[in-house]
This record gives structure tokens, C-alpha cells and sequence, in this order.
């Protein structure tokens, strides 16, 4: 057994995922615009997400709370959904295949119209989940690279003395040759709790409004190591400074985010007497409070060693960034039994701020913003469906399509994605219907970091199955 004196600052260590290769940029981390927001409701997806120009369920509530007005009875609504994420990385020459699922309530609330002389009152109440942050990657090959490994120069100088003179500085013969492996694990969704309002103000025009209450939770696990899987480093020299011996070490990280916000969404919504509507939306900008709680531990193995060398630490921080405005029009029309659908969803992306320091070292307020200007984009999503009712059978089809495009100018931190999306609903008897949507989308992005021989290119998809029962009495 040996012991050695460790004299490293342990921010060496705490900032190796905190920090991500930047080069020429400031923001490179998904910090704006994380997981997967596809909606709420399986009618509104299924036709994908154009909604706006419709919103005549309880799924109003998020998509355009003006029309909840044109609601004549009450109804209680509750969801459900099922996810299955994969991912396919091709990492060290080798495609490392992981997999995910999870099943979760999707929404539940109700509707309340109020008896009125004339137009109408409605107001509704709800929970809904609106936003997954589940992903998982799991890989691992031999590293050939002699630079490719991360031991020499991670590990090594966390042993280095520079109390005496000369500094103590070890070296290795430790170059190639090592399995390296990773996996990250996302967990966490966000949530949001709605009251929203909505009157007829003159025949067939609408207006409406949702206070949204958001909170959630955002679990990243990661874990990176490196072994000698062939015994090809057995030396170790204290007199030397050498040290070549390695078995294995093994890294961890652990952030756990809670998040809590408010907003306001702002609707209109006009119906006219000849088959099409039309609806628009404002949701204000929105400040997102993060207290997050952070570890890391690095556990290493040595041949001439019985217990394992630690190195670890943790700690707590907060920091406050803000949303720009989004912008939603939309609207439909329907021939014969064809509903036809489409909307537009506009946000300004370079007028997001922090409003503190960020959550990555070194990453100060005055800093990011100004690379907010420069890195950031203006989005328009494009949503399009149509639904087809089919009257021998009773049933209502239906598809959709959703292009969601990244924020970033650098696509390569949240790549563009797309959807495709096709449901069906049915009455089940007079008062209760069930409606029923699978979703598709699929994106190749670029996993990066600090220890890695290389970065990872990852095809992920979504698979995703959303239920929703409607009653009204």
C-alpha cells in the first residue's frame, strides 16, 4: 500500500463538466430550451400542435385560453403519456445503442362554464406536464490516440506538490490503450399548474387568459472512466515521481436543478359563421429561478494500492435567467368533414437574459448576455395538421406535423428537431370521449467534453403515446 500527498485546488476538478469546450463561443451548454416541449392534449398533438386557431377542449388552456369561451359544458379532462428515448452513438469506431422509457400523467383539470344571459364565461383550472427532460447515453470503446486519454492529464497533476522547492511534478507512462467509457442520465420533467379565464366580449369574438404556475425537476447524472483492461501499466516509481500503475478511475457527476416560475398567456380567438377560425396568443416573459445542488467524486485504483485514492465535493448555487416573448397565430377551417390546421409559433431568442451570474464557472452575467446577441437566434416553429372524421365508424383521424427549430446559431448545442405525429378519437358514449396520439421525431446532435478521446455523434429519437379522456356533463 501507498499513500501520497494530493495538493490540487479542488476546482480544478469541480469545473471539468461545468465548463465545456467553448472555444470562440461563451454559451455552450443547452441552457435555454432544455428537453422536450411538445404540448398538451393527444387532439392538439395529434394534429401537431396547431391548435391555436381551434382550442376548444380543455387543452385550451395552454395552446390559446380564449377559446375555452366557445365551451357550452362543463368537463374534466385527464392524460397520460408514454415515452421510449434511444440513442445510437457512434463513439471510438464503435455504435453504442442505450434505451429509455417512462409513462407519466399528462394533465388533469376542468372546465367551468358560468350561466350567463348572454356570451359566455368560462373558466378553467389544471395541471399539466409540460415538459420531459429524460434522455440517457451510454458508450465505451479502447482507445488507440495516445493523446486520447484523459488519466495523464486530469488524474496525474491533482498529485502534484508545489509547497516545496522544486515543485514535486509526476509523470506517466500511462498514454493509450484504455477502455474508456460514459454515461449520462437525464431525469426530470416541468410542470405547470393553470388558472385560466375566458369571455365572449361580442358574438364570436373571444378573449381569454392563463396564469401558469411552473415548477420541476432536472436530475444529469453523468459518469465517466478509463481502464487498463490488458494489465499494460504496472510500474510505479515514488522516488521517480512516476506513477503508471493504473487499474482504473472512475468519475461522477451529479446536478440536481429545481426550477420555479410565472407567467401570464394572453388570448383571442374569433369564430366566424363560415367554417374557419382563427386565434392568437402572447405568453409574457417568463423568469426561471434554478437552485441547483451539485457533487462530483473521483475514485481511483492502483495496482500497488488496497484502497482506492478520492478525491470529492459538492456544493449549492442559484442563478435566474429570463425567456423572451412568444408570439402564436393560428388558424383553421373545415370543408365538408376535413379540418385543416396550421400555426405559428415566434420567439426572439437574442432577447433572453440572465439575471445573475450563470450556473458555469466563469460565466458572468454582463458576460452572457452580450453573448446572447451573438449566439442566439429568433425562432418560428411551423405547426400543421388535419383531422377527417369518418362517419361509418364514429371516429375522428388525424395527423400532424411540427417543426421545432434550435435557438442556438450553433445548431450543434440543440440541434433542429422534427415531428410527426397521428391520432384518433371516438365517443365512448354520449358524455365521454377518448382521444389517442402517437408521436415520432428524430435529431443527430454532438456529444462533447473535457475527458472524452473524442465527441460522440448521436442519433436519438422519440417515441411517444398520449391518452386523454374527456368527460362533460
Amino acid at each position: 500500500m501507498w499513500m501520497m500527498k494530493r495538493s490540487i485546488a479542488l476546482l480544478l476538478l469541480s469545473g471539468l463538466f461545468m465548463t465545456a469546450p467553448a472555444q470562440d463561443k461563451v454559451i455552450s451548454e443547452d441552457l435555454f430550451n432544455m428537453g422536450t416541449e411538445l404540448g398538451v392534449g393527444a387532439r392538439a398533438i395529434g394534429l401537431g400542435g396547431a391548435f391555436t386557431g381551434i382550442a376548444d377542449d380543455y387543452s385550451a388552456i395552454y395552446w390559446n385560453p380564449a377559446g375555452l369561451a366557445q365551451m357550452r359544458r362543463m368537463e374534466m379532462n385527464i392524460g397520460f403519456s408514454h415515452n421510449s428515448f434511444n440513442a445510437d452513438a457512434d463513439f471510438l469506431g464503435g455504435i453504442n445503442s442505450s434505451k429509455d422509457t417512462f409513462t407519466r400523467l399528462n394533465s388533469l383539470g376542468f372546465v367551468f362554464p358560468i350561466p350567463t344571459y348572454q356570451g359566455s364565461l368560462v373558466f378553467g383550472v389544471g395541471y399539466q406536464k409540460v415538459r420531459d427532460y429524460n434522455q440517457s447515453l451510454d458508450m465505451g470503446g479502447l482507445v488507440l490516440d495516445p493523446n486520447g486519454t484523459a488519466f495523464p492529464w486530469y488524474v496525474v497533476p491533482t498529485y502534484d506538490n508545489y509547497t516545496v522547492n522544486p515543485p514535486e511534478i509526476w509523470t506517466t507512462d500511462v498514454s493509450d490503450s484504455l477502455f474508456q467509457s460514459k454515461s449520462v442520465l437525464d431525469d426530470g420533467s416541468a410542470n405547470m399548474f393553470s388558472l385560466s379565464g375566458a369571455m365572449e366580449v361580442q358574438e364570436n369574438f373571444f378573449l381569454g387568459a392563463t396564469m401558469n404556475f411552473i415548477s420541476g425537476k432536472i436530475n444529469r447524472s453523468f459518469e465517466f472512466a478509463e481502464e487498463d483492461i490488458y494489465n499494460l501499466y504496472s510500474y510505479f516509481d515514488e522516488a521517480a515521481l512516476n506513477m503508471s500503475d493504473l487499474k482504473n478511475w472512475i468519475y461522477t457527476q451529479d446536478v440536481e436543478s429545481n426550477i420555479d416560475a410565472t407567467n401570464f398567456k394572453l388570448g383571442l380567438f374569433y369564430r366566424s359563421e363560415k367554417n374557419w377560425r382563427f386565434g392568437a396568443s402572447m405568453t409574457t416573459p417568463t423568469t426561471y429561478k434554478i437552485n441547483e445542488s451539485w457533487s462530483w467524486k473521483q475514485t481511483e485504483y492502483y495496482d500497488g494500492a488496497t484502497d482506492a485514492a478520492i478525491l470529492e465535493d459538492a456544493g449549492k448555487q442559484e442563478y435566474k435567467y429570463q425567456e423572451p416573448y412568444s408570439f402564436n397565430v393560428g388558424g383553421s377551417v373545415r370543408l365538408l368533414n376535413v379540418l385543416v390546421t396550421g400555426d405559428l409559433d415566434f420567439k426572439d431568442w437574442t432577447q433572453a437574459k440572465f439575471k445573475s451570474d450563470g450556473p458555469i464557472e466563469g460565466m458572468y452575467e454582463s458576460v452572457l448576455n452580450r453573448a446572447i446577441k451573438k449566439e442566439m437566434q429568433s425562432t418560428t416553429k411551423l405547426r400543421a395538421g388535419a383531422e377527417i372524421y369518418v362517419t361509418p365508424i364514429g371516429m375522428r383521424l388525424r395527423g400532424g406535423y411540427f417543426y421545432d427549430p434550435s435557438p442556438y446559431v450553433d445548431t450543434a448545442i440543440r440541434p433542429d428537431r422534427t415531428w410527426i405525429s397521428a391520432g384518433a378519437s371516438m365517443m365512448l358514449d354520449k358524455q365521454v370521449m377518448l382521444d389517442l396520439t402517437y408521436v415520432h421525431g428524430s435529431w443527430e446532435d454532438k456529444v462533447t467534453d473535457n475527458l472524452s478521446a473524442e465527441s460522440s455523434l448521436v442519433d436519438r429519437s422519440l417515441n411517444k403515446i398520449i391518452g386523454t379522456v374527456s368527460l362533460r356533463f
